[in-house]
């Protein structure tokens, strides 16, 4: 562990932003020329069109999560078994996959690593979340906002305290400055949850804030990979799958030097995983208690201890020693084991 810790110095030391230029906005839209890419971004309402969004993304989630790992020829099987049941749901229509990037943070001694690693029904992340799509022709599709997450997993039930940030106050957020005024959401003035909203945002606001100033946090591992959903009421059950999911080295300066955490600009993968992950999520429900024909498809299954978190700390703690993975086409290694079980 002690080649890793030198990779990084603490975050009272660390140079979060170099101040680049920022992006223009054109109508609503972030536009950059970067490399052979055209970066498009969504609007403010949260779609790549202009089109009115029906909901925002929440900044307090409740709910049970249970995770399963599989093959590709079992992913076949059971997303085709709930496909007859749930439909797809394409946040922005036309793209039924959302690529994500997730950037884990801890603390000098991966304290939150550490207590993941031994305690996977009790324990806590901090991690900045990018989700991006890609056109027809293979660009990449962003927009110029990230989330910033506090999750806690605690006798099987998962919440999360989350921000919308653009992505030029990041920096600044995390170093401390106080930005309640700049990063408030702004529901229409009347709407009958514009109460509501302001009273999540700020409780998440000040749950993320004081976390931050506990303990020097900075970026340990980067994780992409690519989402499929389906579900008809998020509120009910939501099932997803995850595949592709590839390991990189953190980028400490996050979007000082890049206008997007997308796979193309991460630089050469550690590592990546050989199985895939589809989890169930239920706000109103927990296992035992689904409906009847869900029992039937996960009772073929083993529900696992999965985490990205401890899963991508550990190709970086591994990344110079020998274990079970074996390199792919590109030289990139990959677990013969999939995603690391705590």
């Amino acid at each position: 562990m002690l080649f890793f810790l030198k990779l990084y110095e603490p975050m009272a030391q660390l140079d979060l932003c170099n101040r680049p230029g920022n992006l223009p906005v054109f109508g609503g839209l972030v536009s950059a020329e970067v490399g052979s890419f055209v970066l498009q971004g969504r609007s403010d309402n949260g779609r790549i069109s202009g089109e009115e969004t029906y909901s925002r993304s929440p900044n307090y989630i409740r709910r049970s999560e249970t995770k399963y790992e599989l093959s590709r020829a079992e992913l076949s099987v059971i997303e085709g078994e709930f496909s007859r049941r749930l439909p797809v749901f394409e946040f922005n229509p036309g793209q039924p996959f959302t690529h994500i990037t997730t950037v884990y943070f801890d603390t000098p001694g991966l304290e939150l690593y550490e207590r993941a690693c031994r305690r996977y029904d009790d324990n806590l992340k901090v991690r900045v979340k990018e989700y991006y799509y890609l056109d027809p022709d293979g660009r990449e599709l962003v927009y110029p906002y990230c989330f910033i997450e506090l999750k806690q997993r605690r006798d099987g039930m998962v919440s999360k305290q989350r921000l919308r940030v653009a992505k030029e106050c990041l920096a600044d957020f995390i170093r401390g400055e106080d930005l309640r005024d700049r990063l408030r959401p702004q529901p229409a003035p009347g709407t009958r949850d514009e109460g509501v909203v302001q009273d999540d945002f700020d409780r998440a606001y000040d749950v993320l804030r004081e976390r931050l100033a506990m303990t020097p946090l900075r970026p340990v591992s980067a994780i992409n990979y690519r989402r499929r959903v389906y579900q008809r009421d998020e509120k009910t059950l939501r099932v997803t799958f995850d595949d592709r999911i590839t390991v990189y080295e953190p980028p400490l300066n996050l979007y000082c030097e890049k206008a997007a955490l997308v796979a193309s600009r991460l630089g050469r993968p550690v590592g990546r995983t050989a199985k895939l992950i589809a989890e169930i999520k239920c706000r109103n429900l927990s296992a035992g208690s689904f409906p009847r024909w869900l029992e039937v498809i996960l009772c073929t299954l083993d529900a696992r201890s999965l985490s990205k978190f401890t899963t991508s700390v550990n190709f970086i703690l591994n990344k110079d020693q020998e274990s079970t993975r074996v390199p792919g086409p590109d030289g990139v290694a990959t677990r013969v084991d999939g995603p690391m079980e705590n």
